[in-house]
């Protein structure tokens, strides 16, 4: 007959790591308040890096809906990059409440989102010098996003209350 053995950490109440922990009560309002808290960061960050950008007479591309490539507006790629991050923190929350790893699984997908990122600019049909510094502004947003996403997700405990 074979019995179940529960495993050392478990013994212990520990998860194997960090990630593996399966807490279904999330501090909504901590989570919340540091995706706006990267938003900003992510806003700041990008007028920095297009004012640096700029500095070197190269611009930064956009697209338009038909598909038009034109060069981008510095409060609109700023925004978009808060938007992006505030994605980020909806995507961390619904994959704390519902994955048994959601750190890992998490940055798989913005590791996966930020490739796309980076590998969009260097396939249009502009100059290389805009094409790559794009490419290099969308990867540093991305890392950085993900980044405060993810380390915020690993700060957070349950809530004792619920």
């Amino acid at each position: 007959m074979f019995t179940y053995r529960e495993p050392f950490y478990a013994r212990f109440g520990y998860a194997r790591s960090g990630s593996d922990r399966s807490s279904r009560v999330v501090d909504g309002h901590k989570l919340w308040t540091s995706g706006v808290v990267t938003a900003v960061i992510a806003f700041g960050l990008t007028i920095a890096a297009f004012l640096l950008v700029r500095m070197l007479n190269i611009p930064l591309l956009g697209v338009r809906g038909g598909g038009a490539v034109v060069y981008a507006s510095m409060f609109a790629y700023a925004g978009g990059a808060a938007l992006v991050a505030l994605l980020a923190t909806a995507a961390m929350r619904f994959l704390l409440l519902t994955t048994p790893r959601p750190r890992w699984f998490f940055g798989w997908l913005g590791g996966v989102g930020t490739a796309i990122a980076v590998l969009l600019p260097l396939a249009l049909s502009q100059d290389p010098a805009g094409r790559l510094a794009t490419a290099t502004v969308n990867l540093v947003l991305g890392l950085a996003i993900v980044g405060l996403v993810r380390s915020t997700a690993a700060t957070l405990r349950p809530d004792s209350s619920a």
